[in-house]
C-alpha cells in the first residue's frame, strides 16, 4: 500500500523501527540508512520482544533506529506496508537521511544513543 493513512491505521500507535548492529552505526549516522542491494529500506511495526514474530527485523540486532513517520510523510517520503507488516521505503534516492530518525537506542537495554 502506498497510502500513508493505511500505514497509520495498520500500525496504530506501534513503532516504526529499523534494527541494526553497533558496528554499522557510525556509517549510518554519517550517511543515513541505505537500501544497499535491496529495493527498499525495511522497518518493523514492533520490537523483537513484542510477543509475535516481528517481520522486517533480525532477532540478534543490538541497535534500534526509530523513524519519525510524521516528518517523513510530510516531506514526501513514500512508505509502503507489506502483507506481513514490514514497512518499506526507498527513502530519497535510496537513503533515509538521519534527520528522519526520531531516536536511536541500544537493544535490548533500550538506552538512548546519540544521533
Amino acid at each position: 500500500f502506498s497510502v500513508s493513512g493505511v500505514l497509520i491505521f495498520v500500525c496504530g500507535n506501534a513503532v516504526c523501527v529499523h534494527g541494526t548492529y553497533k558496528k554499522n552505526l557510525e556509517s549510518i549516522l554519517e550517511h543515513g540508512l541505505k537500501r544497499m542491494k535491496r529495493l527498499h529500506v525495511h522497518f518493523s511495526c514492533g520490537l523483537p520482544t513484542d510477543g509475535e514474530v516481528i517481520s522486517g527485523m533480525r532477532r540478534d540486532v543490538n541497535v534500534l533506529i526509530f523513524l519519525d513517520v510524521r516528518r517523513a510523510l510530510e516531506d514526501g517520503m513514500k512508505l509502503y506496508i507489506s502483507d506481513n507488516r514490514v514497512i518499506l521505503t526507498e527513502g530519497f534516492d535510496g537513503t533515509v537521511p538521519v534527520r528522519y530518525f526520531e531516536k536511536v537506542e541500544s537493544w535490548p537495554d533500550r538506552k538512548p544513543l546519540p544521533l
